[in-house]
């Protein structure tokens, strides 16, 4: 729904993050990191499920990363800020906690990429790696449909216009994990 959004109030800490909702000793975070590693991945044995190093893979900028993961930040792909503004806003602190935890909204990135980006939207900031601009684009819309956010009028016109042009046929689904190129 096309609607103009809410610039004021947002606080990331209405926003609990990086929690361990499955209780095995891992948080949202290292999950993600888990999840993202392509290999080499190696783990501390111990219960604090610290991740020593191995191989990931940035779409946003099209970087691999390699040995410690303290390089890479995880991503909300929409952003805290951007979801507070097309209404998580009149959301209650549980809707808040299960979107800013939802593995289908959250990237490993780098960690320049990741700050570069802000809380911008589409119409503001698209990865520069032009191979993953419509991978980005389906995550966005899926993730904004799915948790029942709005899109502002320049937000809609700018996917409108990709939707037409660049990524002419995306098929949008549920969001999921990035996929990275062959190596090579």
């Amino acid at each position: 729904m096309v609607a103009g959004e809410r610039w004021n109030g947002y606080d990331r800490n209405l926003f609990v993050h990086w929690t361990d909702e499955d209780a095995d000793g891992c948080d949202t975070r290292r999950e993600v990191l888990l999840r993202d590693a392509h290999s080499d991945l190696r783990v501390d044995g111990g219960p604090e499920c610290r991740i020593v190093s191995g191989v990931w893979y940035s779409p946003y900028d099209d970087a691999w990363v390699e040995g410690s993961p303290a390089g890479l930040h995880i991503d909300h792909v929409v952003p805290l800020q951007e979801a507070w503004d097309s209404g998580a806003h009149a959301w209650d602190p549980g809707r808040r906690r299960a979107f800013a935890n939802d593995p289908g909204g959250l990237a490993a990135v780098t960690a320049g990429i990741n700050t570069a980006k802000g809380a911008d939207d589409p119409a503001q900031w698209m990865p520069p790696n032009p191979h993953h601009r419509c991978a980005y684009i389906a995550s966005w819309i899926a993730i904004k449909f799915r948790w029942d956010l709005t899109v502002d009028g320049r937000e809609a016109g700018y996917l409108r216009d990709l939707l037409s042009g660049e990524c002419r046929g995306l098929t949008v689904g549920w969001a999921s994990a990035p996929t990275a190129p062959d190596r090579g």
